[in-house]
């Protein structure tokens, strides 16, 4: 070969070289390198879609609206207000209240034995579940429906064994399973029927993206996870015995998920996911993430409490950003 051509070719190498490295990495190379989350160092990007609990704030658009609630919990809108779930201090029994936009508050619940309330979707019911047992005696549920801004019992049912709402929208109520011995449930609202959807114990179900995901058993004795579609419960969409599912894009393609047996205060880990289980990216981070939700079908937004700082972030891939002000980390 010539000088000449020696001396192209070495040109040709390191421009093709250069183009190269400022190509984008594939679409995949972000999901192998886990995403450290640092809240106060991102950057500060627009405000979550729905209406969002930061500090002792609701955050709903422009609204702001204080509300100073130990333990508090924003379950949803409700109309012009919001239901929040909390524990008053000097007991141990929780409250939910109607919190209207000037400050003022109705308190639609209170009392001991029930379980974690449950807002639907369109705002239109209260739900919670009552359980009544004894020690080496088969024990019930009773499941009741309530006006989120009256307070006033809409509907009420008797389910055997530990039940909980999952999801409620339009009327419908997806009730989980008790273990293997007993099947999840759709409960009508308005007829006040119930039949079975699955004779899988059913723990996460989204109706809006048409996606529910059971255990195969115990996660404590081996049980896996597996994720099916809630119109066609034969389908599979993926199954895992290393991670469970917390959230479901809108759209039903993408799913949040934690290590299988996550517990406490929250994971320190959160993964997005394809339906089909391929890995989209890896979030850690130095404390734990709280709630985890989908805004749009690609964007996650994590609960994120740091050692120091907590905010909102709102992730997709290894792209990061605040969706809200930072606040002080506190631990419950």
């Amino acid at each position: 070969m010539s000088r000449t051509h020696v001396a192209l070719a070495a040109t040709l190498a390191a421009v093709t070289a250069a183009v190269v490295a400022l190509m984008p990495a594939p679409a995949g190379a972000a999901a192998d390198d886990p995403v450290l989350i640092r809240p106060a160092a991102l950057a500060r990007g627009a405000d979550p879609a729905f209406p969002a609990l930061v500090g002792s704030t609701i955050v709903d658009g422009d609204r702001r609206v204080r509300i100073d609630l130990p333990d508090a919990r924003l379950l949803g809108r409700a109309g012009g207000a919001y239901v929040v779930a909390f524990t008053p201090v000097n007991g141990t029994h929780q409250r939910v209240t109607r919190v209207r936009p000037d400050g003022s508050r109705r308190v639609l619940l209170r009392g001991r034995g029930w379980n974690d309330a449950h807002l639907s979707a369109d705002g239109d019911h209260l739900l919670t579940g009552q359980y009544l047992g004894r020690p080496g005696r088969p024990g019930r549920t009773v499941l009741r429906a309530l006006d989120p801004r009256s307070g006033e019992l809409l509907v009420q049912r008797t389910l055997a064994g530990a039940r909980d709402v999952l999801d409620a929208r339009d009327g419908v109520a997806l009730v989980s399973g008790d273990g293997v011995r007993r099947p999840t449930v759709r409960w009508d609202l308005t007829a006040g029927t119930i039949r079975t959807l699955t004779g899988s114990d059913v723990y996460l179900a989204d109706l809006a993206a048409d996606r529910m995901a059971a255990w195969t058993r115990d996660p404590y004795l081996g049980g896996c996870s597996v994720v099916t579609s809630i119109s066609d419960p034969g389908r599979v969409w993926w199954r895992s015995c290393q991670w469970r599912v917390e959230a479901v894009a809108p759209d039903g393609g993408r799913l949040a998920v934690v290590p299988l047996l996550s517990d406490g205060l929250g994971t320190s880990t959160v993964q997005a996911r394809a339906v089909r289980g391929r890995r989209l990216a890896t979030y850690d981070i130095g404390g734990w993430f709280g709630q985890v939700r989908f805004e749009t079908a690609t964007d996650l937004v994590l609960d994120a409490h740091g050692r120091v700082r907590t905010a909102l972030v709102r992730c997709d891939g290894a792209d990061c950003e605040r969706a809200s002000r930072t606040v002080s980390t506190r631990r419950p």
